[in-house]
């Protein structure tokens, strides 16, 4: 079949209310298909691993949500390595499931490009077409509750060693009087301590992190997310253009005071 190779922009131009992109630091779930503007079902080909960051082509087979005009067409797409964790060494072969996404405020990973997006514990919204998630998506982009998955959670996904991961240095760091703010409301109410190890990509150059959760103790009680917002808000990297996308991990002890 010919297909025609189709920009992002063209695609954009056809989802009205595309907003800016969403990092979610939530456990996956299917509901955060809602937040694609187009969900497709096509093969993968022509995969490379750049610095940071990957890019591929999808042959679309099939169109789920958004800009219909893009089915039978070759679509140009990113992937986000400081989200996703490590890329993958061989890109996923037969019929996938890809949710997609606007790139993020600052073009990264390439202006003008959808990049994939990116589940609650960082991997790629990416599965195959037949797999149990894929038929939980279809479930949600039809308006139907999910069924309770039988898999398990992908945070093993955003856990796994990277290839690559800078010691940050921060020109701004949290202070006490923020990690009061933002401390976990059960967490404080049951008195309870904890720590979060959260993995971030820089923005931009002024330093701006866009992290997600890897690990906490104990469970449940929100400090992952909680480390998440407030590195997010008020934590700055040193950074120049070259810094752009590179991937920090850091670790934060939770302690009342």
């Amino acid at each position: 079949m010919m297909r025609t190779t189709l920009t992002a922009m063209a695609i954009l131009a056809a989802v009205p209310g595309v907003a800016g992109a969403c990092v979610v630091t939530e456990p996956f779930s299917p509901t955060n298909v809602n937040q694609a503007p187009v969900v497709v079902v096509g093969r993968i080909s022509h995969y490379a691993a750049l610095s940071n960051y990957g890019r591929f082509d999808i042959a679309v087979d099939q169109v789920l949500k958004g800009a219909k005009h893009v089915h039978g067409a070759s679509l140009s797409v990113t992937m986000a390595r400081a989200l996703v964790g490590q890329p993958w060494a061989h890109a996923p072969s037969g019929a996938m499931l890809i949710a997609l996404q606007p790139p993020f405020a600052n073009g990264y990973p390439e202006p003008g490009k959808l990049t994939v997006l990116v589940d609650g514990c960082g991997g790629p919204f990416v599965m195959p077409a037949g797999s149990d998630e894929a038929t939980q998506v279809r479930r949600v982009l039809k308006g139907l509750p999910p069924v309770a998955p039988k898999l398990p959670e992908r945070a093993a996904a955003a856990a796994q060693p990277l290839v690559f991961v800078a010691a940050p240095v921060f020109a701004v760091r949290p202070t006490w009087a923020n990690m009061h703010d933002y401390y976990p409301a059960r967490a404080r109410e049951d008195e309870i301590e904890g720590k979060a190890t959260i993995q971030c990509a820089v923005m931009d150059r002024s330093g701006r992190l866009v992290c997600i959760t890897l690990d906490e103790t104990p469970r449940n009680y929100g400090f992952g997310t909680a480390a998440v917002r407030m590195f997010q808000d008020k934590a700055r990297v040193k950074a120049d253009i070259g810094s752009i996308g590179e991937i920090v991990r850091v670790s934060w002890k939770w302690v009342l005071r």
